[in-house]
């Protein structure tokens, strides 16, 4: 091998034109002095180290001292040793070694730097050094509340922004998955983004799943998802200063994001994307797709909601000699002079499935959808029936209250099937008919009961879960979710799966529930006090549930013409003289058990003699006490009376000595009467100063339980 044309040499002085290294004369180059490298390239190890090798090509006639020296690049590189090689004519030739050493850092990211080896005379040599981390992610983290590292390897020390996140992946391959918990995150913030940049946008990455809906650092489980819960949303407004109805959106991004030169695996999952405003250049593709816009890109996009963007074509997204995957999305409240919600133009083959398009406006045509061909040398919108006729699918949707119209397809080449849309379109199971939305005016779009969307799609065409939405490794079961994701109902849910992003709550499965059975108890018999009435006590424990579930006791009765009602196993119920049927139903939640009876007879007090001594009474004079004779009741013996002894009213009295002296009755009546003596001063103490007569009351109680009573009126006298 020769000598290059032009090779400077340290021991001859340049008399040449020129800036050096100047030129030899005749035809051959002298020999420069030059290092030789053992490497171009070395890998250092994150908090190790790598060596390469420096010699002389020629014997320098002398001693030369070469600096070794990071140049440029990243400062956890460095030359260990040593800095300064030495070589002469005895070991010019002799390799002498450089060791590199790479600092331990937070980052993930394989920083490179430029190391040189120089000398006076000499060429400097450039060894490119890389560091090679050692734990490199698979999954970054983005929350906009972290307060750690801002490193992404963690949620603790999450980025703040998902640009950052992006521009990692670009440059770490091993990244998967980038996941980003609830917040408002705009294009324009991250290191290399500029704050208002209209034109800056999320770019997706093949190979990568972006993810929304997690709970994030200040949850206690910040793996935690629930897409409507915790509500990921990209922003198209850089300022946060909207108003309603998009107005003030002048400043806001042209597209939020972008799919474009991606294929299948760029995945955008769970998120909102809202504010996009696509009103700049044409030529620039500034004028399309305010929320998403693909040119030659093929992401997946699912269980995403659309909702706010406009642009000149294709309000929510615009499709360029584009493939996407849309699945369980919502695109509502679009706008969009020529496809309110999506265009898509020019050899584009969208696959649509269990999406819901609502609410969106075009102002020339294509209210939901806008699919036309270009044109050389034309824009869009201004010739239709040209260009390649590639096929779309649109599988198991809703269009429905998008204006003018629902889909303009000028190409004729949607294939739509299993589709509820507004007016009607050819090809199997589609239906013309309201799908029932729960609340339109508060934006809510799952189904209500009895919509004829419920069931009505074709299962068949729910793409396997090859984005592996739910992280069990099985990307060939169909996609597990609706639009809500985890939280949701699941996709299929019924005997097929439901039309539209949202699935409906199944009825619960009929239960095969065993009726309760009722028992009020045993009849009774009760006896009532001196007011007529008495307390009784229910008893519905003999009840029961083979299903062994809870029960409920609801007790009815009537009293007169008045109806009565109790609750519990065992009430205590107030009831009068008489007989009287109360009635049980019992509940296990489910059914009702058919009604038992229990019959209480109540039976009143029994009157009979009384007999007072003496009369009158007199209030100041005569003797201290009352004696009084009360009659037992017909065919009752002394033996059937309760041992309690007469009480006397008013003033409810008890007598002041044993009553049942049948042995030696009172000489004043005969044998059958029971016998109470009751002090006089209780009595009077009872009854007005000035009465002049007073009617007396003497109440026994016989050992059944039934009280017995007699009545005298008696004469007062000073």
């Amino acid at each position: 091998m020769g000598t290059g044309r032009f090779a400077d040499s340290a021991d001859v002085a340049d008399t040449g034109i020129g800036t050096a290294p100047i030129v030899n004369m005749g035809a051959y180059e002298a020999a420069a002095s030059v290092f030789l490298v053992g490497t171009s390239s070395v890998a250092v190890p994150e908090a190790g180290t790598a060596a390469f090798s420096v010699s002389l090509l020629m014997d320098p006639l002398g001693q030369v001292e070469a600096t070794v020296a990071r140049q440029s690049g990243d400062p956890d590189i460095t030359v260990q040793s040593p800095a300064l090689l030495i070589f002469d004519s005895a070991n010019y030739s002799v390799p002498q070694t450089v060791t590199l050493a790479a600092a331990k850092d937070a980052d993930c990211i394989n920083g490179e730097a430029i190391i040189s080896i120089s000398a006076a005379g000499f060429v400097t040599a450039y060894v490119t050094a890389t560091e090679q981390e050692t734990e490199v992610p698979t999954i970054l983290y983005v929350d906009a509340n972290a307060a750690g590292a801002n490193t992404g390897s963690s949620w603790q020390d999450a980025f703040i922004y998902l640009q950052d996140a992006l521009a990692t992946a670009r440059i770490v391959p091993d990244v998967q998955q980038i996941r980003v918990a609830a917040g408002t995150y705009t294009p324009d913030r991250g290191a290399a983004v500029i704050a208002g940049d209209r034109t800056a946008a999320f770019g997706l990455l093949n190979s990568v799943r972006i993810r929304g809906g997690y709970a994030g650092s200040a949850n206690s489980d910040p793996n935690a998802r629930d897409i409507e819960a915790y509500k990921t949303i990209l922003s198209g407004d850089l300022n946060g200063d909207d108003e309603p109805n998009s107005a003030n959106n002048s400043d806001n991004s042209y597209h939020i994001v972008t799919g474009s030169g991606t294929n299948a695996t760029a995945v955008l999952d769970g998120f909102t994307v809202t504010a996009g405003n696509a009103n700049g250049e044409a030529m620039l593709g500034y004028d399309s797709g305010g929320g998403i816009h693909n040119d030659n890109g093929s992401p997946t996009i699912i269980n995403c909601t659309f909702s706010g963007n406009s642009a000149g074509y294709g309000g929510a997204m615009m499709n360029y000699q584009s493939s996407p995957t849309v699945i369980n999305c919502l695109l509502s409240n679009n706008s969009a002079s020529f496809g309110g919600a999506m265009a898509i133009y020019h050899s584009s083959a969208l696959t649509l499935i269990n999406c819901t398009f609502t609410a969106n406006v075009a102002h020339t045509s294509g209210g939901g959808i806008w699919n036309v061909p270009a044109e050389a040398g034309t824009t869009p919108g201004t010739a239709e029936g040209l260009g390649t006729d590639t096929p779309g699918t649109v599988a198991n949707c809703i269009f429905w209250a998008d204006a003018p119209d629902e889909i303009h397809d000028g190409l004729g080449t949607l294939i739509v099937t299993y589709t509820c849309l507004a007016g009607g379109w050819p090809g199997d199971g589609n239906i013309d008919a309201d799908p029932m939305f729960a609340d339109v005016n508060n934006f809510d779009y799952r189904l209500l009961p009895g919509s004829p969307c419920i069931d009505a799609g074709n299962s068949i065409a729910v793409p396997p879960d090859y984005t592996d939405l739910d992280n069990d490794a099985n990307t060939t079961e169909p996609i597990p979710w609706d639009i809500q994701g985890p939280a949701g109902p699941g996709r299929i849910n019924g005997a097929a799966v439901d039309v539209g992003a949202y699935e409906a709550v199944a009825p619960p499965p009929p239960v095969h529930n065993i009726a309760p059975v009722a028992d009020a108890g045993a009849d009774q018999t009760a006896f009532a006090g001196m007011d007529a009435t008495t307390q009784v006590s229910l008893d519905a424990g003999g009840s029961y549930d083979q299903d062994s579930n809870n029960l409920t006791y609801m007790w009815r009765w009537r009293v007169a013409d008045a109806n009565y009602t109790a609750e519990g196993i065992s009430p205590t119920i107030l009831l009068p003289v008489g007989q009287h049927t109360i009635e049980l139903i019992v509940s296990d939640g489910i059914d009702y058990s058919l009604p038992d009876q229990v019959v209480v007879t109540v039976t009143g007090p029994i009157q009979t003699e009384l007999k007072v001594y003496p009369q009158p009474i007199r209030r100041y004079r005569g003797q201290a006490g009352i004696f009084v004779g009360l009659r037992l009741p017909a065919g009752v013996t002394p033996e059937q009376v309760s041992p309690e002894q007469l009480l006397l009213y008013p003033g409810g009295i008890a007598g002041r000595r044993p009553p049942h002296l049948f042995s030696a009755p009172a000489p004043r009546w005969g044998a059958g009467f029971q016998s109470a003596f009751f002090l006089k001063k209780q009595l009077l103490e009872a009854i007005a100063p000035q009465a002049r007569s007073v009617e007396l009351k003497v109440v026994g109680q016989l050992a059944s339980g039934q009280i017995f009573f007699g009545s005298a009126t008696v004469p007062i006298t000073p």
